[in-house]
């Protein structure tokens, strides 16, 4: 920031002219221990990435590799293959975030989960170690979970990559891969 504004220190911080709005009198301060700007005029406040991104009207990933080639530090590509596997992985933690919200609430709701947990206490269980351990219960429909989620738009195959379902023999449907048993989520 001190190579695009001139700065003046004034005890432990820099003070300039803020390069966001027009103004006489500096309000815009750097706090070099801290690594962020803050600009008591108009607001406007980050890192150096968020001074790049708002000075030349960029994207993260743009203002990252405009200041990694000013420091001459080289980033890793990614490639589309790179990129879409890192969108499957958070499909898939999306997909088991809901079944776990579908298992708690079979087991401690619907009617058919009064079963597993009169099970689980009598186990010796209490209703506080079943809440800290997030047990659930699957249903036993062989689509309960599948046809849910596929209502709510997740695909099938990624359903089944998410080891949340298999493929019926005919390849034509999926099934949920746990039907009828309490679930305690790893």
């Amino acid at each position: 920031i001190g190579r695009d504004l001139v700065l003046k220190k004034a005890g432990s911080i820099h003070k300039g002219l803020c390069p966001f709005h027009n103004e006489r009198t500096p309000s815009f301060a750097v706090y070099a221990d801290k690594n962020r700007y803050y600009c008591f005029g108009c607001g406007k406040k980050g890192d150096i990435f968020t001074y790049v991104q708002e000075r030349d009207r960029l994207t993260f990933m743009e203002a990252a590799r405009f200041l990694a080639e000013y420091a001459g530090i080289q980033l890793p590509e990614t490639s589309a293959r790179e990129t879409a596997e890192t969108l499957l992985q958070r499909r898939i933690v999306e997909l088991n975030d809901k079944a776990l919200a579908m298992y708690r609430h079979a087991l401690k709701v619907l009617p058919a989960g009064r079963p597993a947990i009169q099970y689980l206490i009598g186990r010796g269980l209490s209703a506080e170690t079943i809440d800290a351990f997030r047990i659930g219960y699957a249903l036993p429909q062989w689509d309960a979970l599948s046809a849910k989620l596929q209502a709510e738009k997740y695909e099938p195959a990624t359903l089944v990559e998410a080891g949340l379902a298999r493929p019926a023999k005919d390849g034509r449907r999926i099934y949920d891969y746990f039907r009828d048993r309490i679930m305690f989520p790893i």
